[in-house]
């Protein structure tokens, strides 16, 4: 029977870790997202406010 109990615990750590590695990647992939949304949107902003070249033709 301590064994049958012992594979449990193994299991439920298994998955305890595997969703932690789940949510940390997640939380990864957003904060990556977040952060190329706010670089594109200051990218924008510094194209849109550059003045207009003259043009030599």
């Amino acid at each position: 029977m301590p064994s049958m109990l012992q594979e449990e615990v193994e299991e439920a750590r298994e998955t305890y870790v595997s969703r932690i590695i789940l949510v940390s990647g997640s939380a990864l992939f957003l904060v990556g997202g977040v952060i190329s949304a706010i670089s594109a949107f200051k990218a924008y902003n510094r194209l849109e406010n550059t003045p207009p070249s003259p043009d030599n033709s």
